[in-house]
């Protein structure tokens, strides 16, 4: 699963991929297969960010941070959360071990979608063909964002299909999880997908599509019959940026979109085709996705502040709208925020104006009274974060002290404790989930089903230590706790690759 489409200076990509983190992203043109090299002396203007997959446009962020360099690279915090503590392991290649819980979806740097079952295998091709390379050739067929149902039976990907470097088709696939029955939910349409995401019972997956200025939100049948018939889909949304939450009990779905020029903020049912959709009271906050708690009881967003210059509110409220809770944040800035599993808890981070990483990490009692209130829980710059199944600890990725590598990170909830795993530099994909870890935690994990592991694409510090450039990107497994943990294990090569049940 290699090609030649990351030949690059390793100092100069992180300089791209800080950029693309921090600057605005909202362009749906389609990208090309070409493969993908990297001047080792000047940084482009724009985001390195695969428009093609973008989900939805960052809050009016800035575009004009001065890139970091090799003699002057960026400083954004230090992580002060105490106890703290340091895994300074080296890597030492070895193979993941046999019988982890779960798979893995991985997209290869060929563009093929494969499927990792900790069985002592290679990774099985499941979509695409072996030898295939559009990046090299111009030609061919690429998967990107493979996004699994939450019971992990089934897997829905993205594709475009190229012709001399040009699109020609734009589908999306459903697949079995052992890589049989494959079908298309949407067939050769003109403009990409953009964003997955399945019902939390399976049956349906929206998905968000289009270009430019205009994106729909689509839902497809996905339920055991739809492979049988034409791709059954219906608009419910159009509008950009465009965020969504789905309900745990299948039925609704919380939009935050604009269209043509009017904001708004509301609860759509996906099983009535005729119902309106019902806004949510006060006027919504900066273009951040909403949250539906794991226990289906409230619902999460923010609205923006009572008076110019103010910092943002976020509302919790119950799951027909009324608003239960209020929560003033304390820092300036727009917050991004994402429910504990089984809904108790809301952590919350800041975005700092008028940069666009995050600062701080807060936790919520989000069945609190009228008066929410929050306790920080780490000070420090925060590029995204993640709840672990087990709702005991979050996984949010930073940046070491000199400002040259990003890092992976575990706060305890319990020893309120933050251990600093590995520092690494993400590929394009995985950088852009970090991008938008709002929205893409609702939908695709990095974690193992038990909680002790995660998943990640790129190159590790003592990787690019060892050479000064790399051809491909590495599949981890990091060791989140025992004696192992900080100690990633080499799965294969890949871009992109999410965890399973």
């Amino acid at each position: 699963m290699s090609s030649t489409k990351y030949r690059f200076g390793w100092l100069m990509v992180l300089t791209l991929l800080l950029l693309g983190v921090l600057a605005a992203c909202g362009d749906s043109s389609t990208a090309t297969p070409a493969p993908k090299t990297t001047p080792a002396t000047t940084a482009p203007a724009t985001t390195v960010v695969e428009a093609t997959s973008t989900p939805v446009a960052l809050a009016n962020l800035p575009t004009s941070t001065p890139a970091p360099t090799a003699t002057a690279p960026i400083t954004t915090g230090t992580l002060t959360t105490t106890p703290a503590t340091t895994i300074a392991a080296t890597l030492v290649p070895r193979p993941v071990p046999a019988g982890l819980p779960g798979k893995l979806s991985l997209i290869g740097n060929d563009g093929q979608l494969y499927l990792y079952k900790f069985d002592g295998k290679k990774p099985q091709l499941i979509l695409g063909k072996a030898g295939d390379d559009p990046y090299k050739t111009g030609d061919g067929q690429i998967f990107t964002f493979p996004t699994w149902s939450k019971d992990g039976s089934k897997l829905a990907v993205l594709s475009s299909t190229f012709k001399t470097g040009t699109t020609v088709s734009s589908d999306i696939y459903v697949v079995s999880a052992d890589g049989s029955n494959p079908y298309k939910v949407r067939d050769g349409a003109a403009a990409g997908g953009v964003y997955l995401n399945f019902s939390p019972d399976g049956s349906a997956l929206t998905m968000l599509v289009g270009g430019g200025d205009a994106l729909e939100l689509q839902l497809a049948d996905t339920s055991p019959t739809a492979s049988a018939k034409p791709p059954q889909t219906r608009t419910l949304s159009q509008g950009r940026p465009l965020y969504t939450s789905w309900s745990p009990d299948n039925d609704n779905l919380i939009i935050h979109t604009t269209n043509t020029g009017t904001e708004t903020l509301s609860v759509l049912s996906t099983k009535n085709p005729n119902a309106k959709a019902v806004d949510l009271p006060g006027k919504p906050g900066s273009f951040r996705a909403p949250a539906w708690s794991g226990d289906g009881q409230r619902l999460a967003y923010s609205v923006v502040a009572a008076k110019k210059g103010d910092p943002e509110t976020l509302i919790i409220a119950g799951k027909d709208g009324k608003e239960q809770a209020r929560l003033d944040i304390t820092e300036l800035g727009s917050p991004s925020f994402n429910w504990s599993p089984d809904g108790k808890i809301l952590v919350y981070a800041t975005q700092s104006a008028p940069q666009s990483y995050y600062r701080s990490l807060y936790l919520t009692d989000g069945s609190g009274g009228s008066k929410a209130t929050s306790t920080r829980v780490l000070n420090g710059t925060v590029f995204g974060f993640f709840w672990s199944p087990d709702g005991k600890k979050i996984a949010y990725a930073s940046i070491n002290s000199n400002g040259n590598f990003f890092t992976w990170n575990i706060y305890d909830i319990a020893a309120n404790k933050s251990t600093l795993l590995v520092e690494w530099i993400p590929t394009e994909a995985t950088q852009q989930i970090l991008g938008y870890f709002d929205q893409y935690a609702q939908s695709d994990s990095f974690w193992s089903p038990d909680s002790k592991y995660l998943v990640f694409c790129g190159w590790d510090k003592a990787a690019i230590d060892q050479s000064a450039s790399q051809d491909t990107p590495f599949v981890y497994i990091l060791p989140t706790e025992g004696p192992t943990i900080g100690q990633a294990y080499i799965a294969d090569y890949g871009e992109l690759a999410f965890w399973s049940k």
